[in-house]
């Protein structure tokens, strides 16, 4: 949503395709896989382990079982509303207003549902453990990027800080988008 509305409602498709990017800008980017993981896992004393939805640690960052999956992320449980969507008009689960959840140890809301947020770097498998001191970043090109997050579909089981997944950046589903992200200084 932006503004209160779903940006593929078929009145305002028109407009919303119409929507173009500034590659040359300075500042606003899409977050690298890292720069993703980390501020999803972030807590109030440090970092969350494991694969747990993010905000579900307490402030000794241990699993808060009295943390609801349903109070931080959004999934196809606890998003019951339809709307119709896209050019056609077709019927699907509403995504929840942006923040109407609980924040993680960072401040950030939606981390874990919602919907999958496309990352920076193009989708390769792990093939070895990296140095924490040095991100994985993935390969120079590709075809799919990573996106991260979980989204409200289908299932609560796949929201967690740690869950990757790879898409084409040329399709869009209904369950994709994105988080911007500020450089303080210019990575490239």
């Amino acid at each position: 949503t932006f503004d209160g509305k779903v940006l593929r409602n078929s009145a305002d498709s028109a407009k919303i395709d119409l929507v173009v990017c500034d590659w040359t800008a300075d500042g606003y980017r899409l977050p690298t896989e890292a720069e993703w993981e980390w501020a999803a896992r972030k807590t109030k004393t440090g970092f969350q382990k494991g694969n747990l939805p993010s905000g579900s640690v307490n402030a000794k960052g241990q699993s808060d079982d009295s943390v609801l999956e349903t109070d931080i992320a959004w999934t196809s449980a606890n998003t019951t509303k339809t709307e119709k969507v896209g050019t056609a008009g077709t019927l699907f689960s509403k995504n929840a207003e942006v923040g109407s959840g609980r924040a993680n140890g960072a401040g950030l809301f939606d981390m874990s549902g919602n919907i999958l947020e496309y990352c920076w770097d193009w989708f390769a498998d792990y093939v070895q453990p990296f140095d924490i001191t040095a991100p994985y970043t993935g390969p120079e090109f590709g075809y799919e990027r990573v996106s991260r997050g979980g989204s409200w579909s289908p299932y609560a089981s796949f929201i967690y800080a740690g869950d990757r997944y790879a898409f084409d950046p040329d399709i869009a589903f209904n369950y994709m988008g994105f988080r911007l992200c500020r450089s303080l200084k210019p990575l490239y």
